[in-house]
């Protein structure tokens, strides 16, 4: 037999505890493409907290890329890339916003 709603509105609760998940503010970004025309760009919303590591895993997702190359995010002066022995850049998957 279907079951019947009760009319109220219920909220997403962990069914153990009955306490509501962990809000994470989130960031909305428009990411283009340099030199390309017409311009291809991409609207993605991570969470805040993210790595620079796992905004590149969004960013392989959204372009349908394949993560064959290599990537490095620079920041003002600042540089950073996946970790690795031959690397002077900064740890990618440590720097978050």
């Amino acid at each position: 037999m279907p079951r019947q709603s009760s009319g109220r509105s219920t909220s997403r609760r962990n069914l153990q505890t009955g306490a509501k998940p962990a809000q994470h503010r989130q960031v909305v970004l428009h990411i283009a493409l340099e030199y390309i025309e017409p311009p291809i760009w991409r609207r993605v919303r991570v969470p805040e907290n993210y790595t620079l590591h796992q905004l590149h895993r969004v960013l392989q997702l959204v372009f349908s890329w394949l993560d064959y190359h290599l990537y490095s995010f620079e920041i003002g002066n600042r540089r950073f890339e996946r970790p690795s022995r031959e690397s002077e850049a900064e740890d990618a998957t440590a720097f978050t916003r």
